[in-house]
């Protein structure tokens, strides 16, 4: 239970912070705000990269956690 209680929050911040993302560059390109379109489609790789690999790496710990949790 205490693997799942530490992972769950970490897992709805990070889902925050993918939505974050994603309304920023939304809102600044519907805003024709271009120099941050700009630095953000040359950051795009990277980010995808990051989010990715952090994504992947919550849900192993939260399908650790569960099966800890059935184990129990």
């Amino acid at each position: 239970m205490k693997m799942l209680r530490l992972i769950l929050p970490i897992l709805k911040y990070f889902l925050l912070l993918i939505f974050g993302f994603g309304f920023a560059y939304i809102m600044s390109v519907s805003f024709g705000i271009v120099h941050i379109a700009n630095i953000a489609n040359m950051l795009m790789p990277f980010i995808f990269t990051l989010f990715s690999r952090i994504g992947i790496i919550i849900l192993l710990l939260l399908g650790l956690a569960i099966l800890s949790e059935s184990m129990q």
